[in-house]
């Protein structure tokens, strides 16, 4: 539903989900059913979820190549390893590359 928003401002080849390893596979299915592309970002050693630090170099890696919508899929406990990614750490690095790159959007 959030890709229909993006899909508003933003061409599809604008778009792209930023995930992890330990991501359900069916987010990778649904981003290419519908043509998004997808990356990947790395996994906090300390704790097994989305690290906030290589977050922002992906979006700002991804930002380089020419996208402006991010499709960030977060979780809370692990199937295998029961961990959540640190939203609010996220949540800052979002706040403040928007401010930084006023042209983006960004849905978790």
């Amino acid at each position: 539903m959030r890709r229909n928003l993006l899909n508003k401002k933003l061409k599809t080849n604008q778009i792209v989900v930023i995930k992890t390893g330990l991501t359900h596979y069916s987010i990778t299915k649904a981003a290419n059913i519908t043509d998004i592309d997808v990356t990947e970002t790395s996994l906090s050693s300390n704790d097994w979820g989305m690290s906030p630090v290589f977050l922002e170099k992906t979006i700002k890696k991804e930002y380089q190549k020419g996208k402006r919508g991010f499709l960030i899929p977060l979780t809370l406990g692990y199937t295998i390893t029961g961990s959540d990614d640190p939203i609010e750490e996220i949540d800052k690095i979002i706040i403040k590359i928007q401010k930084e790159l006023v042209d983006t959007s960004f849905f978790c």
